[in-house]
């Protein structure tokens, strides 16, 4: 009697056991559903927004021309006694860009200026609005898409004229907006120095600058100053940055000069960062800006806005349609590979109540 009511225990206990498992089983598959279910959507999202990117460079393709425009009597090149043999003499050679805004403000009366970035496909306008968060999420025409656009930090000034002027983007896996950043901290990239070069162009001024440092960093915002007290404080700023390089460019940059930040994410915790020179320009008087921006020596040469500038270690399937993104973490958000467990996440950036300091903001 008492085996049998103990094999009747035992089997009692062996099925509760059963059950258990089952259940365990059950939510184990139910999470995994969900998982799947969840992945599914941030991918569809995620090739929604970068369908809708496409979308909006090739109507900037359709209404922009990027002409090249030869030096004239007024343009200005900023030499800081560079020796003879210095790459900078080849660099000044390179003519600046010209772009009417126009047809741009009717998309978006915010547009700001245009950027072409040396070997990377960064050939946009951006963008700058009252805060470091709204091109975040939405794209060139305003809607809302996690792709974002580029966009200039909302403490420089309109014309672009600040001490560093400095610009961010979500680094796309679909090497849109600053994609093709991370480029530059290949060995192709820094191996040719055709690709050290960024030009720029704005209501102020069409401007030609020298890359003098690139870097990954942990997320860190004492990059980020735009205001200086003095040359002096630029100088210890502007010093760091290139002591930062993970490259020597063989250059230097002097407390009288302005910079250029270009700023992206690596990873959740990490930035790429370029800063360069301010090598050349010509400056606009907004009153003739038709009669100065066409007075040059040479006749102005068309670019399609979706040509990249020199891109020379981008593959070619990377080269989609392009013309062309708050004081405590940095800048924009993290982009990740879409994925069945990764996708993008955002990162804070300097907004509207940001407070600066010198090093750090």
């Amino acid at each position: 009697m008492i085996s049998d009511y103990a094999i009747i225990i035992v089997m009692k206990i062996r099925r509760g056991k059963s059950r258990i498992r089952t259940a365990v089983s059950c939510v184990v598959a139910l999470i995994c559903a969900i998982g799947i279910c969840y992945s599914g959507y941030k991918i569809i999202e995620w090739k929604l927004d970068s369908d809708k990117t496409s979308a909006q460079t090739d109507i900037i393709n359709e209404v922009t021309d990027v002409n090249e425009v030869a030096d004239s009597d007024d343009t200005e090149t900023i030499d800081n006694n560079e020796p003879p043999e210095s790459i900078y003499w080849k660099y000044i050679k390179m003519k600046l860009l010209d772009i009417d805004f126009t047809e741009l403000r009717k998309i978006n009366n915010e547009t700001s200026g245009w950027i072409q970035v040396s070997g990377t496909n960064i050939n946009y306008p951006f963008v700058r609005t009252s805060n470091n968060d709204f091109y975040l999420n939405h794209s060139f025409d305003k809607t809302y898409s996690r792709a974002g656009w580029v966009f200039a930090d909302f403490r420089n000034r309109a014309d672009g004229t600040d001490r560093n002027l400095i610009l961010y983007a979500h680094g796309r896996y679909d090497a849109t907006m600053f994609g093709t950043l991370r480029n530059i901290l290949t060995s192709g990239w820094l191996k040719n120095p055709d690709n050290f070069t960024v030009r720029t162009v704005n209501d102020g001024e069409s401007a030609l600058w020298q890359v003098f440092s690139v870097y990954k960093i942990p997320t860190t915002s004492d990059y980020i100053q735009t205001t200086f007290s003095s040359d002096a404080e630029f100088q210890r700023f502007s010093d760091l940055l290139r002591q930062r390089s993970a490259h020597d460019f063989n250059t230097t940059v002097s407390g009288t000069d302005n910079i250029l930040t270009l700023s992206t994410c690596y990873s959740s915790t990490e930035r790429v960062v370029l800063h360069a020179k301010l090598i050349k320009r010509l400056k606009y008087n907004n009153d003739e800006e038709t009669t100065t921006r066409t007075e040059s020596n040479e006749p102005a040469v068309t670019q399609n806005a979706s040509t990249p500038a020199q891109d020379t270690n981008v593959q070619p399937s990377a080269q989609a349609s392009q013309p062309k993104v708050n004081t405590a973490p940095a800048e924009e958000p993290a982009e990740e590979k879409p994925s069945e467990t990764q996708t993008e996440t955002v990162d804070e950036t300097p907004t509207e109540t940001t407070t600066e300091t010198t090093s750090e903001e």
